[in-house]
């Protein structure tokens, strides 16, 4: 079986040579809301469709590619289509129900399919409740990140006692005043970060099909020695944001109570 990587590849080979040269083909596109992106990306005369197939740990966690699908589905124009790529070993679709086509990889006609669905793809008129739904998804990303920005200005290097510090695991789970809480014993990776992703998704949105629904809920808090810094520094801050986390020092000169407040106080939709 191919990795993730060849068949991204493979994908992105065909389509280009199916389609005319008015399309662009951009696989593993780097959206600076998300931790990881669709698996390839269309755009052209037609609007943009959106390819995503699962990898080995989505296929044990399918919770994984919902999530993924969720973040990407608000991160992204409205009008966008998603497609699941299955393999050819596979009897039904990770998630089911929220894709608007499904093709198999392997088959004889693969490439054709893929590029149809691509040139075909319409651009629907949304209904005003998904546009609301959007807007307040993008307001409330707004604030949260805002209130990261804030917080991480300058990250101090004295200690801190009111910030528990636990060994072992990496990630400790609490809750601060109704805040959901984490609590990170090192500096966090990009792996921890995308499974926080995974659990902001299903707490701060209700999935559908297609603009997924903001839940009244306040942003969680990660307090860290330190997040991943890739080409954007502000990368790890903004898709923490747009998955409902703020990730603030461990060492801060707020308490955890005072983060906790302002997180209810201003990323809390009304």
């Amino acid at each position: 079986m191919m990795n993730v990587r060849d068949r991204q590849a493979k994908l992105a080979t065909q389509l280009r040579r199916e389609l005319g040269s008015d399309f662009v083909v951009v696989p593993v596109p780097d959206h600076p809301l998300v931790m990881r992106s669709v698996d390839v990306l269309v755009g052209g005369r037609s609007g943009l469709t959106a390819f995503m197939m699962p990898s080995a740990e989505e296929r044990r966690r399918p919770m994984m590619l919902e999530a993924r699908l969720t973040l990407n589905q608000v991160a992204l124009p409205p009008e966008t289509q998603f497609v699941y790529v299955a393999d050819l070993d596979e009897s039904s679709p990770t998630v089911e129900g929220r894709f608007a086509e499904q093709i198999r990889l392997g088959d004889r006609s693969f490439g054709r399919n893929a590029a149809a669905i691509a040139e075909n793809a319409f651009r629907e008129k949304h209904a005003s409740d998904s546009d609301d739904a959007r807007q307040r998804s993008q307001s409330r990303f707004a604030v949260t990140y805002r209130v990261a920005r804030l917080i991480n200005v300058k990250r101090p290097e004295g200690n801190n006692q009111h910030v528990p510090v636990f060994g072992g695991a990496n990630l400790a789970f609490d809750t601060i005043k109704s805040v959901p809480s984490a609590f990170a014993s090192r500096k966090i990776s990009t792996r921890t970060l995308i499974g926080l992703s995974v659990r902001g998704a299903e707490r701060w949105y209700e999935p559908s099909k297609r603009q997924p629904l903001p839940i009244a809920t306040p942003a969680g808090l990660v307090f860290s020695p330190g997040f991943p810094r890739p080409r954007n520094p502000d990368k790890a801050l903004r898709a923490a944001a747009f998955a409902g986390w703020i990730l603030a020092p461990t060492f801060s000169l707020r308490s955890p109570e005072e983060l906790a407040e302002l997180a209810l106080r201003f990323t809390k939709p009304r």
